[in-house]
């Protein structure tokens, strides 16, 4: 367990935030579930979480008074957006530009591989999961061929060794497991330097009220933030 002193310095942070609730269950934990809870607690900026919440709101609130999304939703004038069934003749135009973008080094991929396969009956990450094809390939390995093939095509038609990077981004549950299967397959022949993982980030989740939210008596619960945070980090 903390010592009183750090115990009241937490509740007094706590108090301040108006997350005190937080602590109710206290003396039902075990003293190393008091000392994770009190560390994730204590590492928290309640203060940017709080200004999260209240930007969160102010776009609930104002969504919610206009008028429902479904009246106010039109289509996409065709004039500003390709179609590969409407415009094939167009599609070899795209294509060598594709590959042109490719050959300059200005072509990433970004794979989001935070999830489990639970629904799948896969205890693990999705990537991870055989699909069923007759070779038994997995969806990383397709993935990773398939960035091979493109750098392969864009080095034959423009004559320059170019490379893809992949961005895989994971969850906490997820990241460990990942980097492991790629460096038992040898990052199937991509290079590891051009793979990187990076992990979503995660927040408590909220109610209505700007209260965190408990999973269970000494464990928050929490929520993966929103993407762009990832992306501009």
């Amino acid at each position: 367990a903390l010592p009183i002193l750090d115990i009241s310095a937490l509740h007094q942070k706590l108090a301040d935030a108006g997350q005190q609730h937080l602590l109710q269950f206290w003396k039902d934990l075990p003293s190393d579930q008091q000392a994770e809870l009190a560390t994730e607690l204590q590492g928290m900026d309640f203060a940017e979480l709080n200004v999260f919440f209240q930007r969160a709101m102010k776009g609930f609130g104002h969504s919610a008074s206009q008028e429902k999304m479904d009246a106010r939703m039109e289509a996409v004038p065709k004039e500003v957006l390709g179609s590969v069934t409407r415009d094939r003749d167009r599609l070899p135009e795209w294509e060598n530009e594709g590959f042109s973008q490719i050959s300059q080094n200005k072509v990433a991929v970004l794979l989001l591989a935070g999830g489990q396969g639970t629904r799948l009956g896969f205890a693990y990450p999705k990537g991870m999961y055989d699909v069923g094809l007759p070779s038994h390939k997995t969806l990383f390995q397709i993935q990773a061929e398939r960035i091979l093939r493109l750098e392969g095509l864009a080095d034959e038609r423009h004559g320059t060794k170019c490379t893809i990077p992949w961005y895989i981004m994971t969850s906490g549950r997820t990241m460990e497991s990942t980097k492991e299967f790629f460096r038992k397959h040898k990052y199937f022949g991509l290079r590891k330097e051009n793979i990187v993982f990076f992990q979503q980030g995660m927040l408590p989740a909220m109610s209505f009220e700007g209260k965190i939210l408990l999973e269970a008596k000494g464990r928050l619960s929490m929520a993966p933030d929103c993407l762009s945070t990832r992306l501009n980090s």
